[in-house]
């Protein structure tokens, strides 16, 4: 999309290049490119309603129909279809696992490993999350996120549990380990194939440039 130069923008203690560009998902919904060490992220988590191919999701699922799905479904953050800009939406591992792939042409779901090199940057486990989340919309961060890595990771939370505004819950494409906890919030990696299907959970999605 337009605009493919670079600007630096500062934050303590941390440079990051800002790509201008955008990336367009099948919906048409637009991200913002931001390039942290050697990897290129989306600016936000995917609100897509739909896999790469155009195959909708499925959406409006009751708990057990969520339970139950086999294919890709959405759940809106809070279950209000407003925060979907803001929040992103919340997918089942069917959405991960499918070959028809939710994020754009040239990008993947995030792996553990570059969530890691992520988190590696942004100062470790023990700082990382005063850095990679949202400035806004936390109930109890504190101190108040930089963002300075323009990441802004949002408290989507997770249906399961009263956390909408206290939590973000994001996959990981290839490896399930423990919570990875910060001040104010704290974030999963989640999602093995290896594991096999987690029939329960509603996570964000963030890309990565291939």
């Amino acid at each position: 999309k337009a605009g493919t130069s670079t600007e630096h923008v500062s934050g303590s203690p941390f440079t990051v290049s800002v790509n201008t560009a955008t990336v367009e998902d099948v919906d048409g919904n637009l991200y913002n490119l931001v390039r942290n060490g050697d990897q290129i992220w989306m600016g936000a988590n995917m609100s897509t309603t739909k896999f790469r191919d155009g195959t909708p999701l499925l959406s409006d699922l009751d708990s057990a129909g969520w339970r139950d799905a086999t294919e890709g479904a959405y759940l809106h953050a809070n279950n209000d279809p407003s925060n979907d800009e803001t929040y992103g939406l919340l997918y089942n591992s069917e959405t991960i696992l499918s070959v028809k792939g939710i994020c754009p042409e040239s990008y993947h779901v995030a792996t553990f490993a570059e969530w890691g090199a992520l988190i590696d940057l942004a100062g470790g486990e023990n700082e990382a999350g005063n850095t990679l989340r949202s400035k806004d919309n936390w109930v109890s961060a504190d101190p108040v996120s930089t963002d300075s890595m323009l990441i802004a990771i949002q408290p989507a939370g997770n249906p399961g549990y009263p956390n909408f505004g206290g939590q973000a819950i994001l996959w990981s494409a290839n490896r399930k380990e423990a919570p990875f906890f910060t001040d104010g919030g704290y974030m999963f990696f989640l999602f093995a194939i290896e594991d096999g299907r987690d029939d329960d959970q509603a996570n964000g999605c963030r890309c990565v440039q291939d």
